[in-house]
């Protein structure tokens, strides 16, 4: 099986690498199934944390470039790097061009419901993504419900589409650790989102204040410096202000 691992390299590989990496280790257990990791051409191998365990082939493109020929151009094809491969797995968003059977997981598709998060170029590829996904793979892996009802709703077959929730790495903390994070305080001045909403409150209410005396106050020339005191008011914090998580 060709596994593509070209996020391991990125700046920051996030989830995707994580999620991708700790499948493969799963995988590794199942003697009936041989992992050959795909990523570009780089000068460096990555960081400690998200350095593969299996064989790596590498591309002649890396990425951002490698993105763009394989949505553009659909070149290079994995088999260029890892020969015949009986099945291909695009572990993120971008898919690669193979000749073999592809299968690609998804963990969102976040850009199709709030694209003003994401810079125009990147939703531009996402949805070239979506795209080839929808016409070239065979399964799509969605991590949670959420995504394969929006990857379904995008116009991919549900016939195509399978649920297979992420894992997780259990390590129990003691007790002793779950009492002193239970109750954390972080500081004297770091206000809490209920301080916040309360402060925000009271700066609308001195603005109305100050908009409805302004008038009055210019004839004695202290509209300005009625309006810049209650704003000032409304500003000022507390003695003692804590966050309780």
């Amino acid at each position: 099986m060709a596994y593509t691992l070209e996020q391991c390299w990125h700046d920051v590989p996030g989830g995707t690498a994580v999620a991708a990496l700790r499948v493969a280790e799963a995988l590794a257990s199942h003697e009936d199934i041989r992992l050959i990791g795909v990523a570009g051409r780089h000068r460096h191998l990555p960081d400690d944390p998200w350095m593969p365990t299996m064989p790596i082939a590498h591309l002649p493109l890396a990425a951002p470039w490698l993105y763009q020929t394989w949505l553009r151009l659909g070149w290079p094809k994995v088999e260029h790097a890892a020969g015949h491969v009986d099945v291909t797995h695009a572990t993120g968003l971008i898919p690669c061009p193979t000749d073999a059977p592809l299968v690609v997981t998804l963990h969102d598709v976040a850009f199709l419901h709030d694209p003003s998060h994401f810079s125009k170029h990147g939703v531009r590829v996402f949805n070239a993504s979506l795209d080839r996904i929808r016409r070239h793979a065979d399964l799509v892996l969605c991590s949670s419900q959420a995504t394969l009802d929006d990857v379904s709703a995008a116009g991919i077959a549900d016939d195509r589409l399978r649920l297979v929730p992420l894992g997780v790495d259990v390590d129990p903390a003691p007790a002793s650790e779950v009492a002193r994070v239970r109750r954390l305080d972080v500081g004297s001045f770091q206000r809490s989102a209920n301080s916040a909403r309360r402060r925000g409150r009271r700066f609308l209410a001195a603005i109305r204040d100050a908009r409805s005396s302004a008038h009055r106050e210019a004839r004695a020339g202290r509209g300005a410096r009625g309006l810049h005191g209650a704003l000032d008011r409304a500003r000022r914090p507390s003695r003692h202000e804590r966050c309780i998580v």
